[in-house]
């Protein structure tokens, strides 16, 4: 009787078992079923890099030691090979020995350039022209093949002088500070240059005559605590590098890189003293960053992120505008990158403070 009893609760604890999942399975419809834990979503892959003349230069460049002053650091830029194979001449040698005329068009913003060398002619964005009714300077890398003429866009770098007996140009070895350069490329007002220079004055408490940024460059005040800079990086020439990459006070305030060493040799002096007369605005704060190569590195890749732009140039070959997470602008000419400016660094990415 007592086994009768417990088969019969067996069998019927396995009906209602049974019953009960037939329920669940009628009235409750998939999506509110019981989940499982769900899988993580995949890592995205990392965007492509893109193929084009911008990304070969950066591929092929090699970050050698820095070399430190009282707050600014300087990264020697190598290439693992010279892409650029064309000769160039500078603006400053085209000009002295006669193979580059720039006259005055009667228009402030603008010039005339006639390369009349066998050899092309590079003039670098932030580049001072001094003479004709104003100093200027190039607002844009230019580019002129030979026996080319060009109407080359510029600012005004002395705003209190209209007049003027020559209406030629020499080329003195400055060049405007970094964040002129940058203006440029991001194309701001003459009126915003203006303001620049007399900021800098300002703060280097010096007077120039005519609003004249020349004048500041050549301050013998000025010129004195640029030599005790230059000493130090006087060895830098010796590599041979194609570029820099400039730190003040650990932050990275700008990059030129060119396709060519010999080409950067030419002007390494003068891009040198703008970075270095940046620096000279800028009390030593009591702690800055420490920057390696490591960061030096990231900041270049960056590049492979960015957004490129093609345009045309006042001269030959194509201007590049660069956008994301790194700013700058590039002039090439024929498939390699004659010049690479790359600009500020918004903020600090670097986690060491001395």
């Amino acid at each position: 009787m007592s086994k009768r009893i417990i088969l019969g609760a067996l069998s019927a604890a396995l009906i209602c078992h049974v019953v009960f999942a037939a329920f669940l399975e009628s009235d409750f419809p998939d999506r509110q079923k019981p989940q499982g834990p769900r899988p993580m979503p995949p890592v995205p892959a990392p965007p492509p890099v893109q193929e084009n003349e911008v990304c070969t230069l950066i591929a092929n460049c090699i970050i050698g030691n820095p070399y430190h002053y009282n707050g600014l650091t300087v990264f020697p830029i190598s290439l693992r090979r010279d892409l650029d194979r064309a000769r160039y001449l500078a603006l400053d040698e085209a000009i002295r020995s006669g193979n580059l005329e720039v006259q005055e068009t009667g228009v402030v913003s603008q010039v005339i350039m006639v390369n009349r060398s066998r050899m092309s002619v590079f003039g670098m964005a932030g580049e001072v022209l001094i003479g004709g009714k104003q100093n200027r300077t190039l607002r844009e890398d230019t580019l002129l093949y030979p026996g080319r003429r060009a109407t080359v866009p510029v600012y005004c770098v002395e705003k209190g002088r209209w007049a003027g007996a020559r209406k030629k140009f020499e080329s003195k070895s400055s060049m405007v500070l970094p964040e002129i350069r940058s203006q440029a490329a991001r194309g701001e007002k003459q009126e915003r240059v203006w303001e620049e220079i007399s900021r800098s004055a300002a703060k280097l408490k010096i007077k120039p005559p005519s609003g004249n940024f020349q004048s500041i460059y050549d301050s013998p005040k000025i010129q004195a605590e640029m030599a005790k800079y230059r000493r130090v990086y006087r060895p830098i020439a010796r590599l041979r590098p194609a570029g820099i990459v400039v730190c003040r006070f650990g932050t990275i305030v700008g990059a030129d890189i060119f396709g060519s060493s010999s080409l950067f040799a030419k002007l390494q002096g003068k891009i040198l003293d703008s970075y270095i007369l940046d620096r000279l605005q800028h009390r030593m704060p009591k702690h800055h960053w420490n920057i390696t190569g490591r960061d030096v590195q990231r900041y270049l890749n960056s590049v492979y992120r960015a957004r490129m732009v093609y345009g045309s140039t006042p001269g030959d070959g194509l201007s590049i505008a660069i956008s994301g997470p790194v700013t700058g602008k590039a002039l090439s000419s024929n498939g390699v990158v004659v010049h690479l400016a790359l600009f500020a660094q918004p903020a600090p990415i670097y986690r060491e403070k001395r």
